[in-house]
Order: structure tokens, then C-alpha cells, then sequence
């Protein structure tokens, strides 16, 4: 469920990028915070996914979890 949220919001932070005083080190610091898997975040790297497709197309069309596989969204 939460890749729901964090995929658009990644790509609305690149239809806005850059933002004043941020650099690419200060993103990937954002894209890299998945550090563990949660019963109720899911799967670190599968949020990592998510959270990089967005920002690499910076269109939330990317992010349609309902048609990944259920591997991709667990």
C-alpha cells in the first residue's frame, strides 16, 4: 500500500527538481532510506523500486502498483 503513496510522491519531487539548496546526493539519501522490511511498509527494496521509478519518470503513470506483479508490491 505505501508504494501507492511513495512512488508519486518521488514523482512529483522530480517534476520539481532541483529544489533550491538540494543536490543529487540529498535525493539519493531519500531514495536509499528503505533500510528495513516492514509487515505494514513492505519489502525495503521493493519500496526502493517504486520510489525510483517514480522519480526517474516523474510521472505517476509509472507507478501503477495494481498491475505489478504481487512480488513487486509486497
Amino acid at each position: 500500500m505505501y508504494q501507492q503513496v511513495e512512488c508519486p510522491g518521488a514523482a512529483f519531487t522530480k517534476s520539481v527538481w532541483p529544489l533550491p539548496g538540494k543536490t543529487a546526493r540529498d535525493w539519493e539519501r531519500v531514495a536509499s532510506s528503505f533500510y528495513r522490511d516492514s509487515a505494514e511498509y513492505g519489502k525495503a527494496a521493493n519500496r526502493k523500486r517504486w520510489v525510483k521509478a517514480g522519480f526517474r519518470t516523474a510521472d505517476p503513470a509509472s507507478c501503477d502498483t495494481w498491475a505489478a506483479a504481487s512480488s513487486k508490491v509486497s
